[in-house]
């Protein structure tokens, strides 16, 4: 669970520093993220703040583990009808 919350944090922080609402991302906001994850802290630190929460430079293994929390999070979204069922 504590991996999940880290995930979504790691999501929403980077949809803020992109100011973008998280009902209306798009698959090129997605590819963006996955390319902020796997970016070194340095490459980073001119555009965002790094958080020590949320590390940057992830393995694959952690970035298809933080997509699958996206995707459950965005499931369960749809079932409460926060968003539309096509997210």
């Amino acid at each position: 669970m504590k991996a999940y919350a880290h995930d979504l944090k790691a999501w929403f922080v980077f949809l803020a520093t992109q100011r973008l609402d998280w009902r209306e991302v798009r698959l090129e906001d997605l590819a963006e993220f996955i390319a902020w994850l796997r970016r070194p802290p340095a490459a980073g630190a001119a555009v965002v703040a790094v958080l020590p929460s949320v590390e940057h430079h992830c393995s694959a293994s952690t970035v298809n583990r933080k997509l699958s929390a996206l995707s459950a999070f965005y499931q369960h979204a749809a079932r409460k009808g926060w968003t539309s069922a096509n997210c």
